[in-house]
């Protein structure tokens, strides 16, 4: 009887410390998917890291970069979160039109316009791009910011039509809420005395991600 019992407390136990080891396990999992790690949380900040960026974006870069990118994960992320506050999918459709911001804040950064010399100075200057550190970082805006940088570093080593979507002089572009809210519409200054402004438009300069 003794040893009936002995074993039967034996059995208990074991049942009741796999059942902790597990609970503790769910509790974990969920834990990582409620807090900063989750992969579709808003992000917090251009000094995070990128737990913020979407599933799968960063095996976008090792799967399509053909060399090391220039920028930064935390760059990349401040761009993707720029390009949501300014032209973000679910408001502009046009793939070759968003893509419009990106190529906007490379060109600021070669022409190294009011003296800023990273993504970050350029993206977080007062007034200038509609980047908020909540704004939340999908895969669709991170891939199209991966692209842009793409296209602009095969560019800078020689190649010809890139699919570039807006030429490198124009640094500005804003919304015209009288016409609709649904475009940018970018311009340049000329070197008139207090500036004028020469407006390209909306319409890209080509559209490489148009379906054939």
């Amino acid at each position: 009887m003794e040893r009936r019992k002995e074993r039967l407390f034996q059995i208990v136990t074991i049942v009741v410390t796999i059942t902790m080891v597990a609970a503790l396990a769910i509790t974990g999992i969920t834990y990582y998917n409620n807090h900063d790690n989750s992969p579709y949380k808003a992000g917090s900040g251009a000094g995070r890291k990128t737990a913020s960026i979407a599933m799968g974006a960063e095996r976008k870069i090792s799967e399509t970069a053909e060399e090391p990118l220039p920028f930064s994960e935390e760059e990349i992320a401040i761009m993707a979160k720029v390009l949501c506050g300014e032209a973000d999918y679910e408001y502009v459709l046009s793939e070759a039109e968003r893509s419009m911001v990106v190529w906007c804040i490379l060109n600021r950064y070669d022409a190294n316009l009011y003296g800023d010399k990273t993504i970050e100075e350029i993206c977080l200057r007062p007034g200038n791009f509609a980047y908020k550190a909540e704004n939340p970082i999908s895969v669709k805006n991170y891939n199209l910011v991966i692209d842009v940088i793409q296209r602009w570093m095969r560019e800078k080593a020689g190649e010809q039509d890139v699919g570039r979507t807006l030429p490198s002089e124009y640094l500005y572009f804003c919304s015209n809420l009288s016409i609709d809210d649904r475009h940018n519409y970018f311009y340049k200054f000329t070197e008139v005395v207090n500036g004028e402004k020469v407006w390209f438009g909306c319409e890209p300069l080509t559209d490489p991600y148009e379906e054939h």
